[in-house]
C-alpha cells in the first residue's frame, strides 16, 4: 500500500475474498478487521485502494449484512 494509506505499513492476513467483487477482508496483525475494494490500475494513490476498518468482527458483519 502506498504511503497514505490505512493500510500502510500494516500487518495483516487475507481472510476472505468475493467472488462477485473485487473486495478482500483482512484481519489486522494489530487488532481489528478491514475491507478493502481491490483495484486493478496504477499507481494506487491513497485513497484507493478503498479500504473500512473495524475495530470488531461484529462491526464487520453488520456492514457485510446491510452492504448487498
Amino acid at each position: 500500500m502506498a504511503t497514505g494509506h490505512p493500510l500502510h505499513r500494516q500487518a495483516f492476513e487475507v481472510v476472505a475474498r468475493s467472488e462477485t467483487k473485487d473486495d478482500i477482508i483482512i484481519m489486522l496483525a494489530g487488532g481489528g478487521w478491514a475491507r478493502v475494494h481491490l483495484t486493478w490500475q496504477r499507481p494506487d494513490i491513497p485513497p484507493w485502494p478503498s479500504t473500512t476498518i473495524y475495530d470488531t468482527i461484529c462491526a464487520l458483519e453488520e456492514d457485510l449484512r446491510w452492504s448487498d
